[in-house]
């Protein structure tokens, strides 16, 4: 799970600096934002790692192992990657709504979400990593199209992106909170 974590938060990284610190759009900076878009469904990705839930649980020594040890340490480790997707998300529809204002930021947010929940479908069910695409692009392809294709594809991606519009939003509400 920490190295889960890890991969969270480096589209949150990315983010800061391609969007806020960098003004010119040159060819690293386009390098820099495919590498953003590879690795951005590892934030909410982290919802996932729930299935692992269960084991700790049936693990744990006692009920107050799992009350005051795996429970806390599991919404730690979800708050934390939704922290970073949300950073991530409002960084990124921030710069496209500077380029096209007229665009309504509801429609980026929902679009992120539904790419993103494509994506963490494909690492959950295909078990594809985000480096894939540029290490195995044919087989990588090749389990993209037998994923997608799926008959349970639809289902799945639309169960990730409920859950990640719910945290997302719940996320953000507490971001705002706190920001108040």
């Amino acid at each position: 799970m920490a190295w889960n974590l890890l991969l969270a938060a480096l589209p949150a990284a990315l983010a800061l600096v391609l969007f806020r610190a960098t003004t010119s759009r040159g060819p690293s900076w386009w390098a820099g934002f495919v590498i953003f878009a590879l690795l951005l469904p590892n934030a909410p990705y982290v919802i996932t790692d729930l299935v692992h839930l269960r084991a700790h649980v049936a693990a744990a020594a006692s009920d107050g192992v799992v009350v005051f040890g795996v429970l806390p340490l599991f919404a730690a480790f979800i708050g934390a990657g939704l922290l970073f997707y949300v950073v991530a998300v409002r960084l990124f529809v921030a710069e496209v709504i500077r380029r096209w204002p007229s665009l309504p930021s509801v429609l980026v947010v929902t679009a992120v979400h539904l790419v993103c929940s494509v994506g963490v479908v494909l690492g959950r069910m295909a078990r594809l990593n985000s480096w894939d695409a540029v290490t195995s692009p044919r087989s990588t392809l090749s389990l993209v199209l037998d994923t997608l294709f799926w008959r349970g594809a639809p289902a799945a991606v639309l169960a990730v992106f409920v859950a990640t519009a719910i945290g997302y939003g719940g996320m953000a509400g507490i971001v705002d909170a706190a920001m108040r």
